[in-house]
């Protein structure tokens, strides 16, 4: 999906093709419900309750779930990059 044109702007080639790897390791999960208010933007709740009830960061370039003091927390495609490489 990130080798698209469009993210060209915002994604490497190389790091799209990394991300594409990442599809092999995905663990889906169960609805966790409705969401409690957590972060600014409340379409944004669904997507932290779930990351919670997975125990799974939330990789985003969106400064109201980068900036929210989540747990896990959220990081920027680069911070994953940097885990991961």
């Amino acid at each position: 999906m990130l080798i698209r044109p469009r993210f060209r702007r915002w994604v490497s080639v190389a790091d799209a093709v990394a991300f594409d790897t990442l599809g092999g390791h995905a663990d889906l999960r169960d609805n966790p419900g409705p969401p409690a208010r957590r972060v600014r933007d409340p379409d944004d709740d669904y997507l932290v309750a779930l990351a919670e009830a997975a125990d799974a960061i939330i990789v985003t370039g969106d400064a109201n779930l980068l900036d929210a003091e989540l747990e896990p927390p959220a990081i920027t495609p680069a911070g994953l990059l940097a885990r991961i490489t």
